[in-house]
């Protein structure tokens, strides 16, 4: 009964307490994809992904019913971060539909207008010229903008405050909206505390430092960890806190007294005291996460792989790393021989036939290939040949009719057969996240290897000169790039012995990869050169090789080989490939492969369409 009644209480009164509308909601889900187009339309930075913003408090003051209901204690806003644009995961701040769509549209414009990040400073006036820029800029949003500031401004009357610094501070937000081309100030020493859904706020991670070191090779992380997937939530904040001393002593507390999992308390716990459930739930729970290093790993997660293999036990090494550039996105600068590619091969490995699960395809695909063993090309204006050349003939016809003399020869046309002048370099991605499962039968590596072992046998009919490698990462100095098949060497059970032999591991740092098989392109003499990347994510590694900065460079590295005359050309089965990879390739150099157990006969076909 107690429960009945509670569950009654509590939705009676976070109804009556609440200030939005939630029937005419609109999800960022739901308009992300054209959100995208619009923001980058109006000149927003390509690199710039769009996602859900953080809750966060801003002080503001909570009328007695939401304080009684303890709701509108955090409220996400609008913030352009260093690698996103965050917008709230749901608006509902307008009773009508269409009004918080609009919001939508609006804020991002204002984004994609602001080319700095927001400071709490200055954070009207900062605010005010980004609405000053993007109505002089774009005159055709003036309706929506002043449609949307009136509305907003009726649903203001209807919750005034009764603290003078906050309607002095009210009142100042309520003149900028309606005459953003005056001059305005904020009330010296005011914090920002007003809810302004029209507006941007401070990037929540803008004046965050991390104190731990992102090169630091004292620390190794297990790449065979098991990962679990934690409930959605619009964002998470974090925090940094430097572990406890070692001879803190036991604390003792009484347990009454924690009032949530939030309050952060420096207990020098063991990390293998608790349970991965456990962890996991209080995670969920958490909105503020506290991360410190204790230079300890979890020893129930840590696996084989965790370190680099011994050299007994690792590939046959080719010489020197072969040192490569990387592009800091940041600083705007080139960092030469900042990554070290580690080429290798295989060791002991065995002979191996086609698996015979893939002799049906594997038959298929080479009838389809055997056509295009040599493509026939027409030669016009010949003594003879199989055909009339109509153009020559017309050309001939003309030249009689306006008196002028001309040879009778020369007006044939004959078909003949000659090799494409192509090159191919297959660079497949074989890092730790290939060892997801895609049903209960088969991983994501399996299918590489698949697709590996097909695309082999389909090339190896063409004539088309082709090499096989992989790739993955541990931090800059080691990245290992695996020959599969050299150039010079012919199809053979060795070949598919070294496909046989992968094995999924580390992390994608993917420029170098790319610079690397660029410059073994570059030393072909084809007149065609293709390199066709494979990969199942975004570009990562354990240092600072991840987010924008891993795509930043990704991107430079594929400008560089277009300059080189090197054709790149992505191949992905991320299902969110479709977020990053027009930035770094450009839209008709990438394609997604929706489902991984169709890539082995797709591969080969997407050759055929990219060599012809």
């Amino acid at each position: 009964m107690e429960e009945t009644v509670g569950k009654y209480w509590h939705g009676l009164i976070t109804f009556a307490a609440r200030n939005h509308y939630p029937k005419a909601a609109v999800s960022l889900d739901d308009i992300k994809i054209k959100l995208g187009i619009w923001f980058r339309a109006l000149g927003g930075n390509n690199s710039l992904r769009i996602d859900a913003s953080i809750p966060r408090q801003l002080g503001q003051e909570r009328t007695v019913l939401q304080r009684i209901a303890g709701t509108n204690q955090a409220i996400p806003v609008a913030s352009l971060e260093h690698d996103c644009l965050r917008l709230p995961g749901r608006l509902s701040v307008y009773p009508e539909k269409s009004l918080n769509n609009d919001l939508f549209y609006w804020l991002s414009a204002l984004a994609a207008s602001n080319t700095d990040f927001i400071n709490n400073d200055d954070w009207l006036n900062q605010n005010i010229n980004a609405v000053r820029n993007v109505l002089i800029d774009y005159p055709g949003l003036e309706h929506r903008y002043y449609k949307l500031v009136n509305a907003y401004l009726t649903e203001q009357l209807k919750h005034k405050t009764k603290n003078k610094q906050e309607k002095k501070c009210n009142d100042i937000i309520e003149a900028a909206l309606k005459s953003p081309f005056s001059e305005h100030h904020w009330p010296t020493n005011s914090s920002v505390k007003q809810f302004v859904p029209l507006w941007l706020y401070q990037a929540i991670n803008s004046d965050a430092k991390n104190p731990f070191s992102s090169d630091d090779d004292s620390e190794t992380f297990s790449s065979n960890s098991k990962e679990k997937k934690l409930k959605k939530k619009d964002g998470r904040k974090g925090e940094y806190k430097n572990m406890p001393k070692r001879d803190d002593g036991l604390l003792a507390t009484r347990l009454e007294s924690l009032f949530s999992w939030s309050e952060y308390v420096g207990v020098d716990r063991p990390v293998d005291e608790g349970d991965d459930d456990e962890a996991e739930r209080v995670v969920d729970d958490l909105d503020v996460i506290t991360l410190s290093r204790d230079n300890k790993s979890t020893a129930s997660r840590l696996k084989f792989d965790l370190d680099l293999p011994s050299e007994q036990e690792d590939n046959v090494y080719l010489g020197d790393g072969v040192l490569q550039p990387e592009w800091d996105y940041k600083k705007q600068i080139m960092q030469k021989d900042y990554c070290s590619v580690q080429a290798m091969v295989s060791r002991d490995v065995k002979p191996t036939e086609l698996p015979k699960h893939l002799y049906y395809k594997s038959r298929k695909l080479k009838a389809q290939f055997e056509k295009l063993l040599l493509s026939r090309v027409w030669e016009r204006a010949q003594n003879d040949g199989s055909e009339l050349d109509l153009e020559a003939f017309v050309q001939l016809t003309t030249d009689q009719a306006n008196g002028h003399s001309h040879s009778t020869e020369n007006l044939y046309r004959r078909q003949n057969r000659s090799l494409r002048d192509l090159c191919c370099l297959l660079l497949a991605d074989v890092s730790f996240s290939t060892d997801a499962y895609i049903d209960d039968n088969s991983r994501i590596i399996d299918c590489i290897q698949d697709s590996l072992y097909l695309f082999s046998e389909a090339l190896s009919l063409t004539g088309d000169r082709f090499a096989i490698s992989a790739f993955s990462s541990k931090r800059r100095n080691h990245v290992r790039l695996s020959w599969i098949k050299h150039f010079d060497e012919a199809l053979s059970p060795i070949i598919r012995g070294r496909i046989a032999d992968l094995r999924p591991g580390y992390y994608t740092r993917i420029g170098a990869a790319i610079r690397y098989a660029t410059a073994q392109l570059a030393t072909q003499t084809h007149e065609h050169k293709l390199l066709l990347i494979l990969t199942d994510g975004k570009p990562n590694d354990l240092d600072r090789y991840e987010g924008r900065y891993g795509i930043e460079d990704t991107r430079m590295a594929i400008i560089e080989a277009n300059k080189k005359g090197i054709h790149p050309f992505c191949v992905s089965i991320d299902d969110k490939a479709n977020d990053y990879l027009p930035y770094i390739f450009g839209k008709s150099s990438y394609t997604f492969v929706r489902n991984a157990n169709e890539l082995p006969y797709k591969l080969p076909k997407l050759y055929l369409k990219l060599a012809s």
